[in-house]
């Protein structure tokens, strides 16, 4: 249960640092 529940919370972060980076980039190319 609790390496599922770590590699869950690794993903979250990997998907949020990933959608800033986007978010980043439209904002700049506005």
């Amino acid at each position: 249960m609790k390496t599922s529940l770590k590699r869950v919370l690794e993903n979250i972060q990997v998907f949020d640092t990933r959608f800033r980076k986007l978010q980043l980039l439209l904002i700049a190319s506005r």
